[in-house]
């Protein structure tokens, strides 16, 4: 019998499904799903985990892909501290397309059998003294995601490459989504789950690596961080087997290793705490975000995100999913007192948002369709907003902008190959934004050192101008006053997944550099930034100036000055014609960034000479004049 060509194509082009096994200890589960999808337009952002258990439903987990996939086989292991006591499961699979597929697996129809996993449900181990060395707040410390409470991504201290290698950890195996993890790192001490053992909490010396103490929670550890004074470590798990009576969320004293409060059937915190001063915010996968001081005391508890929320001006800004009609499902981006937990404006999408970020009063947020929006933070008025579309792909991943110095970067990947499967190569982007305008200045390209692979998530800065790009197996060090990258920091010769970018990684503390990816965390040091400033070594080039090749109005510069000197820039049109002295001052030390809004202009090219003391820089500029003056 021949059976009919578009039968066969149905059933080649389209496949998801999902099964589950229990290991034999009652203790782990093993969630496994293959995804076949036949064009990116159906490609899968993200999957999320559901418990079905006494009558009730819990979102034990959701994982979204920073480039979407079409062809994987992905697993997720489930820790639980409580034994298996029955239940059933469901995978729900959301396309890039809005579409979603779900696959029931009953509790009839979940294996058992010897996974050969390690389970160690312990207590607390304390395997070196002097755990906590410093005495009071660490100004270098990284306490929670994107560095300070807006997120902007940007470390106020120097990091210089070249970065030499310190340690290695086997984090976890293949497809664990270890990488989205969050860790805090203060006083030499940086935290984040265990290795391998995904139930437990663990403190390493940055210096050396070695394991401090570890400490059981009740799943699945997601997220860590630091209160304002680094004295108070909060971290999130998943729900495990019980859900009715499992605790979630723990607030724990580093000094002692005691447990000083938690939170009892608060639901899954797989996203990082937020902590401002004496406050701490704690948003759950049931798009629940509540308030409460450092001493455990609820201050405010009401809808906000599943996300990481973010801080300016006493409002809290968070990302909210709203049914109003069955099928009929809205994102909000929401603002919120930050005391009393009141609405204060929202803004309704259709589309999936991203990580939202805060700087200089602004909100920025990218969708998942073809939209970048900036907010106003106090009015919720839209500052400005652009369509946009990745070369090769159709959708923006939730990458959060990173900023500094008036200018926005954000990274995302592009998919180079055939069909979309795990043999893709992913290019790394990043488009730089005039953050006041949403003007496009800059668009690079960074290429995977590995042919298959690459991918990223976000591009954090440090003092000074340098972008740390992360290609998952590669960083490249971005000079942005240099216009060029002076440095790569290679990973070791390790097993890597292509869609392995870590969310929350890299991060920075004094002078090391951590990152991850899927099976390892990996710890490099550069050159000491805690030295006077005499004793660093001198940047490249400096004084140190950023043009960008395109602009549009107002002209800017940005400049990095070691000591006081006498500064001049000057305009010539293409011809060499001077058209204009744009500026003759002496400016301090620091960094700055110029802008000219009197330049009334024709569009067209030019050339700026910027003269610093005894040396000259000439940047041919193409510009727009897009206000007030001559089109």
């Amino acid at each position: 019998m021949v059976i009919p060509y578009v039968l066969v194509s149905m059933v080649f082009l389209s496949f998801i499904q999902a099964q589950a096994t229990l290991d034999q200890n009652g203790h782990v589960m093993l969630i496994t799903y293959d995804i076949q999808q036949p064009t990116k337009a159906q490609a899968i952002s993200s999957v999320d985990i559901w418990f079905h258990v006494k009558g009730r439903s819990y979102r034990v987990a959701t994982h979204r892909y920073p480039v979407p996939v079409m062809s994987i086989r992905d697993t997720f292991p489930w820790f639980s501290r409580s034994k298996w006591q029955g239940g059933d499961l469901e995978i729900i699979f959301h396309g890039v397309d809005g579409s979603r597929v779900s696959r029931y697996i009953p509790e009839s129809q979940i294996q058992r059998k010897f996974l050969g996993i390690p389970y160690d449900g312990g207590p607390l181990r304390v395997y070196m003294s002097g755990v906590w060395e410093g005495t009071g707040p660490d100004e270098y410390a990284w306490r929670h995601v994107g560095y300070d409470d807006e997120s902007t991504f940007y470390y106020p201290f120097p990091l210089y490459p070249p970065l030499e290698f310190r340690w290695e950890r086997r984090w976890g195996y293949g497809g664990t989504w270890a990488s989205e993890n969050s860790g805090a790192i203060a006083n030499g001490v940086f935290c984040v789950a265990k290795e391998v053992a995904w139930n437990r909490i663990a403190a390493h010396n940055i210096q050396t690596g070695e394991v401090l103490w570890d400490r059981v929670a009740t799943s699945n550890v997601w997220t860590a961080s630091l209160a304002e004074g680094d004295t108070i470590l909060f971290f999130g798990c998943s729900i495990g087997f019980t859900p009715w009576q499992d605790t979630t969320f723990y607030a724990m004293d580093l000094r002692t290793h005691e447990i000083l409060w938690a939170l009892v059937g608060y639901g899954t915190v797989e996203y990082s705490p937020l902590t401002v001063d004496s406050l701490v915010y704690v948003s759950t996968l049931q798009d629940t975000t509540s308030a409460y001081t450092v001493s455990g005391r609820l201050l405010w508890k009401a809808p906000l995100t599943q996300f990481h929320p973010v801080y300016a001006q006493d409002r809290v800004v968070g990302y909210s999913r709203t049914t109003m009609f069955p099928g009929d499902t809205f994102n909000l981006l929401i603002c919120r007192d930050a005391y009393g937990g009141e609405s204060l404006w929202a803004y309704a999408q259709e589309d999936l948002m991203g990580f939202p970020s805060l700087y200089e009063g602004r909100v920025y947020i990218s969708f998942y369709m073809d939209k970048l929006f900036c907010f106003d933070l106090v009015t919720g008025d839209t500052v400005w907003w652009r369509t946009w579309t990745i070369p090769g792909l159709s959708v923006v991943p939730s990458s959060p902008f990173s900023h500094y110095n008036g200018l926005s970067f954000l990274s995302y990947g592009q998919w180079v190959g055939e069909g979309g499967t795990v043999t893709d190569t992913i290019y790394t982007h990043v488009e730089v934004y005039q953050s006041a305008t949403g003007e496009l200045l800059n668009h690079w390209i960074f290429t995977p050192q590995d042919s298959v692979g690459g991918t990223t998530e976000y591009s954090p800065i440090t003092k000074g101008g340098y972008l740390w790009v992360n290609n998952n197996n590669c960083i490249y060090v971005y000079d942005l006053f240099q216009d060029s990258v002076i440095s790569t920091v290679q990973l070791p010769p390790r097993y890597y997944v292509w869609y392995g970018g870590s969310w929350y990684f890299p991060i920075f503390w004094k002078k090391y550099l951590i990152h991850t990816t899927d099976h390892w965390i990996f710890v490099y040091q550069g050159l000491d930034t805690t030295a006077s400033e005499d004793t660093h070594p001198p940047a490249p080039n400096v004084p140190r100036v950023w043009i960008p090749s395109v602009q549009r109005y107002p002209l800017m510069v940005s400049l990095t000055l070691r000591k006081s000197i006498p500064v001049d820039i000057d305009l010539y049109n293409a011809t060499g014609q001077l058209r204009s002295h744009v500026l003759h001052a002496y400016l301090s030390p620091g960094e700055s960034q110029l802008e000219f809004p009197s330049l009334l202009l024709p569009s067209g090219t030019y050339f700026l000479k910027v003269s610093l003391g005894t040396e000259t820089i000439l940047k041919k500029v193409v510009y727009f004049q897009t206000q007030g003056g001559v089109p």
